[in-house]
């Protein structure tokens, strides 16, 4: 329906298809939808969360990967001040908490290293044209 331009909705507290497969765990719902339109990674609910808050409160380490993969943001915050890692500390079974932890802090690292390396690259550019 999508590829064929039926126009998207949200329920009463701004989740679309996108957010319940996440919320589910559906990663090849996920993955094909990313083909239709990357910038649903970045899409937030009237609460300011992420699909990537919601897959991480519910464990789902496959679906995790898929929205960082898609350059979804590792350090979104929602209303509350809640970012996706927090959510998976909220996760009710363990393992899969911590599997979803490990991958969202490892890639909150490799990004916020990548942001420090190119402050850096332009500073250091700056400065040799002074």
């Amino acid at each position: 329906l999508l590829e064929n331009g039926v126009k998207e909705t949200a329920d009463s507290i701004g989740l679309t298809a996108f957010d319940w497969a996440a919320v589910e765990g559906h990663d090849s719902i996920l993955h094909f939808l990313l083909q239709l339109n990357p910038e649903y990674s970045k899409a937030t609910d009237i609460y300011g969360r992420t699909a990537l808050h919601h897959a991480s409160k519910q464990g789902y380490t496959k679906v995790v990967r898929v929205l960082l993969d898609s350059g979804a943001d590792p350090s979104a915050l929602d209303a509350l001040n809640i970012t996706p890692l927090m959510a998976a500390a909220s996760c009710e079974i363990p393992d899969r908490a911590l599997n979803v932890i490990g991958k969202v802090f490892f890639y909150f690292l490799v990004s916020w290293h990548f942001t420090r390396k190119c402050i850096c690259k332009v500073l250091f550019k700056k400065k040799k044209e002074i």
